[in-house]
């Protein structure tokens, strides 16, 4: 297990002042993080240019979004965000685990966002990835490893931090804006 875990943070999850979790009090946070070492251990396998900071904001995000009318929108979008030295990295979640996906910023020049397509929709997809997106563009560098989602939608009054807020409202703007909504 050492082995596995070498290359990694050793913190367990619950230990890092640096996570975000948006998930349920029944999560298992120790699959959490096997499920996030795993990503990682895919992500190093990626060469990408180092990412430039600032890059991803909505203009970014409603360029990216433009794939989804395409037949390979998933795997185009994989490969522009990796050109911008993003990586995007599809791993199931875990048992006791409800995620939808994360953004770890762990990896010094790269952010990574992992998605498990726990809900096999285009619609779950695409509104995931721009809200882990969202994330590296409100959020990076500001002392945050990683966002862990588990949860889309604000249920059983447990109130949603600002931070998902934010993330909320970037993805849905970049999906469809407010503008052409009303």
């Amino acid at each position: 297990i050492k082995s596995f875990l070498s290359p990694f943070s050793l913190r367990a999850p619950a230990l890092l002042r640096a996570t975000n979790f948006r998930s349920e009090a029944r999560t298992d946070k120790n699959a959490l993080f096997a499920w996030k070492i795993r990503v990682l251990e895919k992500a190093k396998k990626i060469k990408a240019p180092k990412y430039k900071h600032g890059i991803v904001d909505l203009a970014f995000m409603k360029e990216l979004i433009r794939l989804s009318v395409e037949k390979d929108g998933p795997l185009l979008a994989q490969e522009y965000l990796r050109k911008h030295g993003i990586k995007l990295i599809i791993e199931p979640h875990l048992p006791k685990t409800h995620l939808d996906g994360a953004a770890i910023f762990t990896e010094k020049d790269n952010p990574v966002i992992g998605l498990t397509l726990r809900h096999d929709r285009l619609d779950n997809f695409w509104f995931t990835l721009m809200h882990e997106l969202a994330h590296i563009g409100r959020h990076y560098s500001q002392d945050i490893e990683l966002f862990f989602d588990e949860k889309l939608q604000e249920k059983d009054g447990i109130e949603i931090s600002e931070k998902e807020k934010e993330a909320d409202d970037w993805a849905e703007e970049s999906i469809l804006p407010k503008t052409k909504w009303e």
